[in-house]
């Protein structure tokens, strides 16, 4: 799981959410305001579980699929909010293969990306992330790669997580105190594991 661009850690939070489920006969939860429930999953990304891995015809954006919309509709428009592109998401929505049609927006939203630009800049919900390279937000995402990459149920200081990142301590404490109260790990005389 490369973390170059930011956005790879939140895979990494779904997956250990779904992990957190996947015990025998028990499933991730087949609706979105189940899936919402758990930390760090929000509409999108509910709606996104259900259509990848049910083949659900759900409604979400995104980053590529909004650059489509606003490509295809909204050519010249700026700050167009995402009210405004989901009628046309749903109207194009293809209810038989919904996983197919969103593999397809994706991969045309990617393309018109590399070849005119970041439609969904013009977005209103645009925001420009901050730097990646050194952020707290690589820092969580590096815990949790860690816990990901084999630990198998094993708990670790958070000194010994510090280290296996490269990162400062206090640091490292700030970002495993958030993910132990959002769930993601679990915590026990100073030992950390994945929830």
């Amino acid at each position: 799981m490369p973390l170059a661009n930011g956005f790879e850690p939140i895979e990494g939070v779904a997956t250990a959410q779904v992990r957190r489920l996947a015990i025998p006969r028990v499933y991730p939860p087949r609706d979105v305001a189940a899936l919402q429930r758990l930390p760090g999953i929000g509409p999108n990304t509910a709606a996104a579980i259900l259509v990848y891995a049910w083949d659900e015809p759900h409604i979400f954006l995104e980053t590529n699929i909004r650059t489509v919309f606003l490509h295809e509709f909204f050519p010249r428009s700026q700050r167009v909010a995402d009210a405004r592109l989901l009628p046309f998401v749903a109207a194009a929505l293809d209810q038989r293969r919904p996983r197919e049609w969103y593999w397809a927006l994706m991969d045309y939203g990617t393309f018109l990306k590399r070849t005119t630009g970041n439609a969904s800049r013009r977005s209103k919900h645009h925001v420009k992330q901050t730097r990646f390279e050194g952020s707290h937000r690589q820092v969580r995402g590096g815990i949790l790669k860690f816990f990901l990459s084999g630990t198998k149920g094993a708990a670790f200081s958070s000194e010994k997580i510090a280290h296996a990142i490269s990162r400062e301590p206090a640091t490292t404490q700030r970002a495993l105190d958030e993910l132990y109260g959002e769930g993601f790990l679990e915590m026990k005389e100073g030992k950390y594991w994945l929830g």
